[in-house]
């Protein structure tokens, strides 16, 4: 019974969150108006007009598939967010913000979104679609990679923090 109650309330958390304060609340001016459900289609394998591939990977709030535009050959990027799984007002402005931010970033060392769909339980975030994972980049090369080719990394990847670091926005990494 303690965890009905417990469910009914996160539901209706999740509820405020997403049907009144991404709609109305101002700083949350990222979070796209809801998709109408019986126009958009939304399947595993489409979303509106985009065709979904391959997993490319997951983070905490979030899995990540390849995907592109239904007719077209170029790939992006799908960052697919389960709603349920944001149940803090906190946790709904970083998503806003990480799209207010990848949005205003122009630089070839970040991702830019191409757009932000919302639907009754997910919503989507379409980016350019960057290199390899780094763990799958590690297990290619077990025993490392020559000094020059690692600091070219390094620099790129310090490029882009240095980027956001100029526009005013902290890099936060893994915990």
């Amino acid at each position: 019974m303690l965890r009905q109650r417990y469910d009914e309330q996160k539901a209706a958390t999740v509820t405020i969150l997403w049907n009144q304060c991404a709609k109305y609340h101002p700083d949350l001016r990222q979070i796209p108006l809801m998709q109408d459900s019986h126009t958009f289609m939304e399947t595993e394998e489409r979303i509106g007009n985009l065709v979904v591939g391959e997993f490319l990977g997951e983070g905490q709030f979030a899995t990540v598939k390849n995907c592109v535009y239904g007719g077209k050959d170029h790939e992006y990027a799908l960052k697919i967010i389960k709603k349920d799984r944001i149940t803090s007002f906190t946790s709904l402005m970083r998503v806003s913000n990480e799209i207010d931010n990848l949005k205003m970033l122009k630089s070839p060392y970040i991702v830019s979104v191409e757009q932000v769909i919302h639907t009754q339980e997910m919503l989507y975030i379409v980016t350019e679609k960057g290199g390899k994972d780094l763990f799958d980049f590690f297990d290619e090369h077990p025993h490392g990679v020559k000094e020059t080719w690692a600091r070219e990394i390094i620099v790129c990847i310090m490029k882009g923090v240095m980027y956001c670091h100029e526009h005013g926005i902290c890099h936060r990494g893994m915990r």
